[in-house]
């Protein structure tokens, strides 16, 4: 069942008519009407009794808006808040890195991030054991060695070369 059909069934409802409806979804009345139509042959049950003149709500359509507005009102809440989202990053970035690259390379990395995104609340996991990326809902991994074969995507940040040195 397609969402846009109950969408649409909800505002015709809502406004009592097709093309209030139909303005208000800034959609031509022909394509409420359709979406109706379609939604009331998908379930086999007539929802609107409609005239020229007149329109109504039957008691299945009742039923049917009574189980579907709340939920409908909710989707349009959550779809006007993520558009309505500035574009500024937010959230938490979990990274891991083995400890000496946390040590010498993160603090200086991390706080220019967080100064240009303070939105942003960043977890550094400094371990030298293999994590689980998915399992441990990590985002971003550092790695020193070669990695295992896996569906996630790797990129090269940069070459260096391990010396040994003794005194």
């Amino acid at each position: 069942m397609d969402l846009e059909h109950l969408r649409t069934f909800a505002k015709v409802v809502r406004f009592g008519s097709l093309t209030r409806a139909a303005t208000s979804l800034g959609l031509p009345k022909s394509t409420v009407s359709r979406r109706l139509a379609e939604l009331e042959a998908q379930l086999g049950v007539r929802l609107v009794q409609r005239t020229t003149r007149r329109l109504s709500v039957t008691e299945a359509g009742y039923r049917l808006f009574e189980q579907v507005e709340q939920h409908i009102l909710e989707l349009e809440a959550a779809t006007r808040a993520i558009a309505d989202h500035d574009g500024e990053l937010r959230g938490t970035l979990r990274i891991t890195t083995p400890a000496d690259m946390a040590r010498v390379n993160m603090v200086p990395i991390v706080q220019s991030f967080l100064d240009k995104h303070p939105q942003v609340k960043i977890v550094v996991m400094a371990t030298n054991r293999k994590v689980d990326l998915v399992a441990e809902s990590v985002n971003l991994a550092l790695r020193a060695e070669p990695l295992d074969p896996s569906s996630l995507i790797a990129r090269k940040l940069a070459a260096g070369e391990f010396q040994l040195f003794a005194s």
